[in-house]
C-alpha cells in the first residue's frame, strides 16, 4: 500500500516538473517581424509636335531643303490642333520637316525606340500613306530602323527630340494620280525599355 502511494507521487512531481520545463520555454521565445513595401518602376514617356520647328519644301525647291513655313506652293497647309498635324492638299514633290520632344514622365531611366505606322482610312478611301516616304531620324541623324533600335533617354525628367520627315515623292503621273483626293493617318509609336535592359555583352533584351 505504501509503494502505491509513493509511485503515485513521484508520477505527480515528474508531470510538475514537465509543465514547469514547459513554461519555462515558452517564457524565452521571442518574435521580431520586418515588412518590406516594393514597389515597381514605371516606364512612362510624353511626346509632342515642336511646332516651331515645323519647315516645308515644294516641288521647286532645292532638295533636302525646307525653305517655306506653313504653306506649301500649291496651296497646302500644315497645322497643329490638340497636339494632332493636319497636313493638307499636299501634292507630290511637297516634304515636311518637325521634330517630336520626348519626355521620360516615368520613375525609371529608359531607352527609347520609334516607328510609324499607317493608323488606316475610312472605308472606300484610298490609303495615301502607301505614296509617302516617313523617315524618323534621332538627333545624330540615324533612322531609327532595324530590331533593338533603340536611343538613350536617360533619368526621369530627361528630355530628347526627334526628327520626322513626311515626303510626297514626285513619281510618274499614271501612278501619282490616284491618289488624288486620297487620306493618310500616321501614327509616331514610342516604345521604352528600362536603360539596363542588356546582356553581359550589351545587347539589348527586349521582348
Amino acid at each position: 500500500m505504501k509503494k502505491k502511494i509513493l509511485l503515485s507521487s513521484v508520477a505527480v512531481i515528474a508531470l510538475c516538473l514537465c509543465l514547469i520545463a514547459g513554461s519555462t520555454y515558452a517564457l524565452f521565445t521571442e518574435r521580431t517581424e520586418v515588412n518590406i513595401a516594393v514597389t515597381a518602376g514605371d516606364l512612362e514617356v510624353e511626346a509632342a509636335i515642336v511646332e516651331e520647328s515645323m519647315q516645308l519644301r515644294s516641288l521647286e525647291d532645292d532638295a533636302d531643303t525646307y525653305p517655306r513655313a506653313g504653306t506649301f506652293s500649291n496651296g497646302g497647309t500644315v497645322t497643329v490642333t490638340d497636339g494632332k498635324m493636319q497636313i493638307s492638299h499636299m501634292t507630290p514633290g511637297d516634304a515636311i520637316y518637325f521634330e517630336v520632344k520626348v519626355v521620360n514622365t516615368g520613375d525609371v531611366a529608359v531607352m527609347y525606340n520609334v516607328k510609324a505606322v499607317s493608323a488606316g482610312v475610312e472605308q472606300n478611301q484610298t490609303d495615301l500613306y502607301n505614296a509617302l516616304t516617313v523617315t524618323v531620324l534621332d538627333q545624330s541623324g540615324n533612322a531609327f530602323e532595324g530590331v533593338n533600335k533603340y536611343q538613350a533617354l536617360g533619368m526621369p525628367g530627361a528630355e530628347t527630340t526627334f526628327v520626322v520627315i513626311v515626303e510626297f515623292e514626285n513619281g510618274k503621273p499614271e501612278d501619282d494620280n490616284k491618289y488624288q483626293g486620297a487620306v493618310a493617318n500616321i501614327q509616331f509609336i514610342v516604345e521604352t525599355v528600362q536603360q539596363n535592359g542588356v546582356d553581359a555583352n550589351g545587347n539589348l533584351i527586349t521582348d
